[in-house]
C-alpha cells in the first residue's frame, strides 16, 4: 500500500508549533470548497494526509489505531478536541460525494476519525464523565451528526467509487468509527439503553460486506489488509441489529410491518438490498479467513450465531444457505489451535470456544434435518467434515467433563461449566434425533439420509478407527474404566450406536487399535503392526511400537501436555 510521506508545507509545519491554528485552515478550506468531489491534488486532500501522517509519527499510520492514540502527543489531542475537529469530520462524512472524493481523502479522514476516537475511548476508561474529553452534549450532539451521516452514506452507497486499494481500506476504517461509537455510547450516562442508529448498523454491514466481495489484488493479501481495521467487529452490530430485531422474550419475528421496530426495517433492507447470498458468502470468506483476526473464537462464535438466526428466521436466507458448503468451512476453522481448549482452561478463552462448538452443531442439525427432507443436495455434505466437528466435539466434552469431575472446585471449571451443559444439550439432541435416527431410517428402509451420506460417513478413511478411539480413550479417563458421568456415559452410548449404524465392530477395532503406534510419523501409524504393542505407563492409553516413537510423539506429536493433563 502507498505511503505517505511528511511534506515540507506550510500546514505541517502549523501542526508541529501550533496545531490549532492548523485545524482552523483545515476546516476553513472544507467549507469554502468548491461543490464537487475532492481530487487527489487538491489542498484539502493534501492537507488530509498531511494529518494523517502527524497523527501518526512516529509510528507507521497503518499500523493499530489504539497503538497510535497512546503515543499521540497530548497538546495535538487537546487541540483536536477543542476545536471539535470530530465534529468536521462527521460533517465531512454527511457529505453525499464522500464516497466519491479522491479515495486518499476519504481514507485519510477515515482514519484520523477512528484515531481519535479510539482516544476519546482510552480517555472514558481512565476519567470520570465529568472530566472527559467530550461532554455528554458534546458527545450526544456527535452521535447525531454521525448518524446524520451514517443515512447519507446508505443512500450514496451506490455512487461510491469504483474500488482500488485505499477506498477498500476507508470502507474498513469507516467501520472501526461506527464499532468504536457502539462502544463509546453505553459510556455517557442517559445514552446507555439508547437504541443504535439501525443506520449506522445498516451502512456497516454494507461497507463489510462489500469489503468481502470486491476483492482488490491478491485474495490473501485482500483480506490480511482487512485484518488491520476494524471490519471484524461488524460481526457484533450486525449481531446486535438481529438480536434487537426480536422481540422481547419472543423466540421468532411478528411477521406483520405494522410490529416492525426500526431495527426490523433495518434488517429487512439489509436482506433485500445487500442480499441473503452477498451476506453468506461474506460470511464464509469471514470462517476461512478468521485466522488473520484478532479475537478468532468471539468472531467465530458470532459469525456462526448470525447464521443461525438468519436461517431460523428467514426463508431467504435459508434457501441459500441450503445451496451452500457451510459445514466445510466451520469444520475447517475447527482445525486452527486457536479454536482448541487453551492448557491453562482460562474461562474467557474457553467460553467462546465452547459457544462457537454449540452453535457448529446448530449447524449440522440443519444440514442434517435438510437432507433427511430432500431440501439440500447430498453433494454439499463433506463427510469428512461432518466426521472432524463431532470427534473435535465429543472429545472436548470428555476432557472438560472428566477434569471438572475430578477438580469440582477448580473455579476455571466452576465458570466453565454452565457453557459446557448447555453443549452438551445441544451436542446430544442433534447427534440422537437428527444424525443417529436419520442413518437408522435410512438402513431400515424408512426415508433418513439418502445413501450417498450413509456410505460416505462409513467409508471415511481411518473413521472406524477414530469412533473406536473415542470409545477407549473414553473408558481409560475413569477409574476402572467405569464411566460414572451420566453425559460422557450417553455421549457413549449414542456414539457406539452411530458406528454400529455405519457397520463399525467394536470387536475387531479393539484388537487393530493394539497393533496401531500413536506416532503420527510411523509406518504402523497407518497399517496395523504384526503383534500388539506397549502402552505408555503415564496415560495407559496410547500405544507406541518402541521407544524412538514414544520420545517423537513426547517431543513432536503433543503426548507430552496430554499425558501430563492425563496423569493429573
Amino acid at each position: 500500500m502507498t505511503e505517505i510521506r511528511p511534506r515540507d508545507s506550510p500546514f505541517m509545519q502549523n501542526l508541529r508549533e501550533g496545531p490549532t491554528s492548523a485545524l482552523e485552515h483545515l476546516r476553513a478550506l472544507y467549507q469554502t470548497r468548491a461543490p464537487e468531489p475532492i481530487a487527489e491534488n487538491d489542498e484539502l486532500s493534501r492537507c488530509a494526509q498531511d494529518l494523517l501522517v502527524h497523527f501518526a509519527m512516529p509510528s507507521d499510520m497503518y499500523c493499530n489505531p489504539n497503538m497510535i492514540a497512546l503515543t499521540i502527543k497530548p497538546e495535538l489531542c487537546r487541540a483536536c478536541f477543542d476545536a471539535k475537529i470530530l465534529f468536521l469530520f462527521a460533517d465531512m462524512m454527511a457529505d453525499p460525494d464522500f464516497l466519491r472524493h479522491y479515495s486518499m481523502f476519504t481514507f485519510s479522514i477515515a482514519r484520523c476519525t477512528l484515531i481519535l476516537l479510539h482516544v476519546w475511548f482510552i480517555d472514558m476508561m481512565h476519567r470520570s464523565v465529568s472530566r472527559a474529553l467530550m461532554t455528554p452534549l458534546s458527545a450526544m450532539a456527535f452521535f447525531e451528526v454521525t448518524e446524520r451521516a451514517c443515512s447519507v452514506m446508505w443512500d450514496e452507497r451506490h455512487r461510491a467509487n469504483v474500488p482500488d486499494l485505499h477506498m477498500i481500506m476507508a470502507l474498513v476504517e469507516l467501520q472501526g468509527v461506527f464499532h468504536t461509537i457502539y462502544a463509546l455510547q453505553p459510556r455517557y450516562p442517559g445514552l446507555g439503553n439508547a437504541p443504535i442508529s439501525p443506520a449506522m448498523v445498516k451502512i456497516t454491514v454494507y461497507f463489510w460486506v462489500y469489503n468481502y466481495t470486491h476483492i482488490v489484488g491478491d485474495e490473501t493479501e485482500h483480506y490480511h489488509r482487512l485484518s488491520t481495521g476494524g471490519y471484524e467487529d461488524s460481526i457484533d452490530l450486525f449481531l446486535y441489529l438481529i438480536e434487537e430485531s426480536k422481540g422481547e422474550g419472543e423466540e421468532e419475528y411478528i411477521d406483520t410491518t405494522a410490529s416492525q421496530t426500526g431495527q426490523r426495517r433495518a434488517l429487512t433492507e439489509i436482506l433485500q438490498d445487500i442480499g441473503a447470498d452477498s451476506i453468506l458468502r461474506t460470511m464464509r470468506a469471514t470462517l476461512r479467513y478468521s485466522k488473520h483476526m484478532t479475537r478468532v473464537p468471539p468472531r467465530v462464535r458470532d459469525c456462526l450465531l448470525v447464521c443461525r438466526i438468519l436461517y431460523l428466521e428467514h426463508a431467504s436466507f435459508r434457501g441459500i444457505y441450503l445451496q451452500m458448503p457451510m459445514i466445510e468451512d466451520i469444520a475447517a476453522v475447527f482445525d486452527a489451535p486457536i479454536m482448541h481448549l487453551p492448557p491453562d482452561r482460562d474461562p474467557a478463552q474457553v467460553q467462546p470456544v465452547l459457544e462457537a462448538y454449540r452453535s457448529a452443531w446448530n449447524h449440522l442439525s440443519f444440514v442434517g434435518t435438510a437432507c433427511k427432507s430432500g431440501s439440500m443436495s447430498p453433494s454439499l455434505i463433506n463427510p469428512v467434515s461432518i466426521w472432524n466437528i463431532m470427534v473435535k466435539s465429543v472429545t472436548m466434552v470428555l476432557e472438560l467433563d472428566v477434569e471438572w469431575h475430578n477438580d469440582p472446585a477448580n473455579p476455571n471449571l466452576e465458570q466453565i461449566t454452565p457453557f459446557l451443559v448447555q453443549f452438551q444439550a445441544t451436542l446430544l439432541e442433534t447427534f440422537a434425533s437428527v444424525w443417529l435416527d436419520g442413518l437408522r431410517a435410512s438402513r431400515n428402509g424408512e426415508g433418513g439420509f439418502p445413501d450417498s451420506i450413509v456410505t460416505g460417513l462409513a467409508n471415511v478413511d481411518g473413521a472406524s478407527a477414530v469412533w473406536y478411539g473415542f470409545i477407549e480413550t473414553a473408558h481409560a479417563r475413569f477409574d476402572s474404566g467405569i464411566i460414572t458421568s451420566s453425559p460422557i456415559s450417553y455421549i457413549v452410548r449414542v456414539w457406539r450406536q452411530f458406528g454400529k449404524v455405519l457397520g463399525f465392530d467394536e470387536g475387531s477395532e479393539r484388537v487393530r487399535a493394539t497393533h496401531i503406534c500413536a506416532w503420527i510419523l510411523c509406518t504402523f501409524h497407518t497399517t496395523p503392526s504384526s503383534k500388539p504393542l506397549m502402552v505408555c505407563k503415564g496415560c495407559r492409553e496410547k500405544r507406541y511400537c518402541s521407544s524412538a516413537c514414544q520420545r517423537s510423539d513426547w517431543k513432536q506429536g503433543g503426548h507430552r501436555v496430554r499425558c501430563r493433563r492425563l496423569k493429573a
